[in-house]
């Protein structure tokens, strides 16, 4: 049986399940299950330039190959970047993206970055879609990422 992940919004009252992609990206499926032996709280942001995209902080992961990447993410994809932002002292940066309509492109600030596609939605991208709307009204959204047992 393949593991899953739930992404929560609680003042949404808003879930979404995503199935892992373990036999695509085993290592980065691996690295996100350890990752969220504890679930993981913060807050969404909707991506500046990457079009369609939600995305989470995550904490520093272990270095990572890129596997299962891609550059043009379609709707339910989650990709996990771990790419060396544009940060004050050039701190490696690691999130989740969550893409939830066409049109997707990771081309961010420090260029094209591939990402891992590790999961993909498969309960209520209709959920993550009004997410978006609600982010584009009123700014970022508590989140919460957990297992599904």
């Amino acid at each position: 049986m393949s593991r899953a992940i739930k992404v929560i919004f609680p003042t949404l009252n808003i879930e979404i399940q995503a199935t892992l992609l373990e036999e695509q990206a085993p290592l980065t499926c691996d690295s996100v299950w350890k990752a969220l032996a504890q679930p993981l709280e913060g807050s969404c942001r909707h991506g500046h330039d990457s079009g369609p995209e939600l995305y989470v902080l995550m904490p520093p992961a272990p270095n990572l190959p890129d596997e299962n990447s891609t550059l043009f993410p379609i709707p339910g994809d989650f990709l996990f970047y771990h790419y060396s932002g544009q940060l004050p002292r050039g701190e490696k940066m690691y999130d989740i993206g969550m893409y939830y309509d066409r049109g997707g492109a990771s081309l961010l600030r420090v260029g094209w970055t591939p990402a891992n596609l590790f999961a993909t939605v498969t309960e209520n991208l209709a959920g993550l879609q009004r997410v978006a709307k609600a982010i584009h009204e009123t700014g970022p959204k508590p989140i919460r990422v957990e297992r599904v047992n």
